[in-house]
């Protein structure tokens, strides 16, 4: 047996370099894939050949840490369930440990977790890079490898191929604005999400600027509703310089059309006498209706010679203070007795039948404008939502009486545009729900902001409940400010659509391709955390 007490340090080294070079190197079939992996890494980039020639090793070439940084996505994505699970796990026999003194310990390569599946690609994954550029590509391969399963269901969409590109573009950029917060503070996870939707956002964005673009055009070339009422009187006066009249016998006819509709209603009483020259006597008017009787009246009254066209803008102006009257039955006749006018002028000439379209559009567009004034008359009464229960309930009223065909001559547009504002949007109805956690009385006050404290007190603390009610009622007063940001928004474009008399261009919005594809660029966003999550 050796004394090593006896020898001195040299021979010590000695003895153990001796032993060093005798122990037999280990055998490659006892080594692990990761051993292997390791050991060829250091082989290559040792080899005199690479050395010599200045080239790379097969695993350390871009196109190599390209395609593994996409199998490493692949398997994140595919292994994401089980690895969200674990997290789950993790979370809570950590709490367990920390409050009831167990010692739980989660697996950290559960079965079939993003792990375990990297395992089992094997040399498919070669070891990271230490050049800068190729971690770069890694990680935008990761992104692109993460998306890539949900390629195969783009092709049920309307436009596969450019939902594909759009997918592609934003998993792209969203691995791009990864790899730059890498790069730049490589210790940060949050820096890296950040990256995350940053670039994968900034793609989708870009989709909605040329739909932005042509929505401004339109806007605008839409015209004020003085400048529609200018436009409609100038073709009224080339009407009238090209002689447009019509004849007596027509005046007639839509003056008895006019005593028909009356009749109908109840408000024309007929006199069964003659006058003087056996004449029957003319019906009198017998409604409580002034502007309605005296509309009819001088309907008669032209009806008794040809009609020039300064007649019939004056015929015209009287039944549309009859369609403007406050006094809700009036307006409902003034609105049938301009129809039947409106039917016999339009085919008399061109320049009437655009002339009379645009007065129309100019009164309805009026209209609107009128809603939104007497919302702000009447927003004082809505104690909550004040300005946006106002707008909904002007609009509300409109609604109801296109509904029950009292209010006619919008179109189908026109009309989903007054219902949108009425019944509200999907999005508007969620922000109004969750607006109501707004401090705006004692009641909300104490839902939003002193239970969530409560609760956060109780569990960390006076300052975790500071933050939680904090941020509960930060967030519903964001809310219930988008939520009246949307209604106002939406009666804007329902007036812009008269005024435009053309269905409005799609604005920058989510469509539901766009959301689809905010969904897939999410999923591999957060397959592609859950690994340093979990670490």
């Amino acid at each position: 047996m050796v004394d090593f007490s006896s020898m001195t340090d040299a021979q010590l080294l000695e003895l153990k370099a001796q032993r060093d070079n005798a122990r037999p190197e280990k055998s490659f079939e006892n080594m692990t894939d990761d051993e292997l992996l390791k050991l060829k890494a250091e082989r290559d980039a040792s080899s005199p050949t690479v050395a010599a020639n200045g080239l790379e090793p097969r695993n350390d070439t871009y196109p190599m840490q390209t395609m593994s940084g996409a199998n490493e996505g692949l398997a994140n994505l595919l292994g994401s369930p089980v690895d969200i699970v674990n997290a789950g796990i993790q979370g809570g026999a950590a709490l367990s440990n920390k409050f009831l003194g167990t010692d739980i310990q989660p697996s950290e390569k559960p079965f079939l977790g993003s792990e375990m599946i990297k395992d089992t690609m094997g040399m498919a994954i070669a070891p990271p890079s230490q050049d800068r550029g190729k971690r770069f590509a890694r990680r935008v391969g990761q992104e692109v490898g993460a998306g890539a399963p949900f390629l195969g269901t783009i092709g049920k969409a309307a436009q596969p191929l450019k939902q594909g590109a759009g997918l592609v573009a934003s998993l792209v950029g969203s691995g791009t604005g990864a790899a730059i917060a890498q790069d730049q503070l490589p210790d940060s996870p949050t820096a890296e999400l950040i990256g995350q939707v940053l670039g994968g956002a900034i793609p989708l964005a870009a989709q909605t600027i040329p739909a932005y673009l042509a929505r401004k055009k339109q806007f605008a070339h839409i015209p004020s509703v003085k400048k529609i009422e200018r436009v409609a009187g100038k073709l009224y006066d080339l009407a009238d310089r090209n002689g447009v009249i019509a004849s007596m016998d027509d005046v007639e006819g839509v003056a008895r059309k006019m005593d028909a509709l009356l009749d109908n209603e109840g408000l024309i009483v007929k006199v069964a006498t003659r006058n003087k020259k056996g004449v029957m006597q003319p019906p009198v008017f017998g409604g409580d209706y002034p502007k309605v009787k005296h509309a009819w009246q001088q309907l008669r009254h032209f009806g008794k010679r040809d009609m020039n066209v300064p007649r019939m803008k004056t015929m015209r102006g009287l039944i549309n203070d009859v369609v403007m009257s406050k006094d809700k039955k009036e307006q409902r006749l003034g609105a049938m007795m301009m129809e039947i006018f409106d039917e016999f002028t339009s085919p008399l000439a061109p320049e009437l039948h655009e002339a009379n379209a645009l007065w129309h559009r100019a009164r309805k567009a009026d209209t609107l404008e009128q809603l939104d004034t007497l919302a702000d008359a009447t927003m004082s009464t809505y104690t909550n939502a004040g300005r946006e229960n106002a707008v909904r309930q002007q609009y509300k009223a409109l609604d109801k009486k296109i509904i029950k065909g009292t209010e006619r001559g919008w179109t189908p547009a026109e009309q989903a545009a007054i219902h949108q504002v009425n019944v509200g949007t999907p999005a508007a109805n969620r922000l109004r729900s969750f607006g109501k956690h707004a401090p705006t009385g004692p009641v909300p006050l104490i839902a939003s902001g002193g239970v969530p404290f409560m609760i956060g007190n109780a569990v960390g603390g006076p300052a975790l409940g500071a933050t939680l009610g904090g941020a509960t009622m930060a967030s519903g007063t964001a809310a219930r400010t988008g939520s009246r940001m949307a209604t106002e928004q939406s009666a804007k474009m329902a007036e812009l659509l008269v005024r435009a008399g053309v269905p409005l261009q799609k604005g920058a919005r989510l469509t539901p391709e766009l959301i689809d594809l905010a969904k897939k660029l999410m999923a591999a966003q957060i397959a592609n955390q859950m690994p340093e999550a979990q670490k």
